[in-house]
């Protein structure tokens, strides 16, 4: 955000994935706050993406954009992404190409359920690069997508490290992002009794968080 080390880059492109309450004792404490010093990646004559919105980000981030004369670029204005498959191994998505109406399928193997946004952020973000700048081969996108941990050795998001007993690491860490941990949980084994280990930071609104636990649950 506005404040971000990342600031010193000049950057072809800006991407805001999602605002929660989260480090708001440098950010502020509600999302209106949060989304204003987010914006503050929003560069001057540089093109954002807009991963997800509320009625009240989407302003912020417009007035924003308006400001620095920077096109602004929704991902759900530009593809809808939905769940055909979710397994232990893989996420498949049915993608649809609003400008286009064309469907693809993706596999994902970060296969966490909220990935779907992500999704939606990744490919509105490779529409808008500068394909002459950034010549990408077809279909890359799909490969990439499908290898994920492999590539990047990317750990705990949704990472099923044991089958028998099942065991998921998720570095979740604020209301919004448990949320969908918790929501996934409950669709795929909502028969079973669970046992959280968790831990967090003295930043963290802990009481928002207990308050979606089951109670039924075990707790480390």
């Amino acid at each position: 955000g506005r404040l971000d080390s990342t600031n010193i880059i000049n950057p072809i492109l800006s991407i805001i994935t999602n605002i929660g309450l989260d480090h708001t004792n440098l950010l502020g404490d509600t999302i209106a706050a949060i989304a204003s010093e987010k914006a503050g990646i929003i560069k001057n004559n540089i093109p954002v993406v807009i991963g997800e919105t509320t009625e009240e980000t989407k302003r912020i981030f417009q007035d924003k954009a308006l400001s620095t004369h920077s096109k602004i670029i929704f991902a759900e204005d530009c593809f809808e992404v939905s769940i055909n498959e979710n397994n232990e191994q893989y996420l498949t998505c049915k993608v649809i190409d609003k400008a286009s109406d064309k469907e693809d399928v993706i596999h994902s193997d970060l296969n966490g359920q909220y990935q779907l946004n992500n999704i939606r952020t990744v490919l509105t973000a490779l529409k808008i690069i500068d394909k002459k700048e950034f010549p990408l081969q077809e279909n890359i996108n799909k490969k990439a997508l499908s290898s994920v941990k492999k590539i990047t050795g990317l750990k705990g998001r949704w990472d099923v490290i044991s089958k028998d007993p099942t065991i998921i690491l998720d570095v979740a860490h604020n209301k919004d992002g448990i949320s969908w941990v918790l929501k996934q949980l409950q669709s795929e084994y909502p028969k079973n009794k669970l046992h959280f280990v968790l831990g967090f930071v003295n930043d963290k609104n802990i009481n928002d968080v207990l308050d979606l636990l089951p109670k039924e649950a075990a707790y480390y």
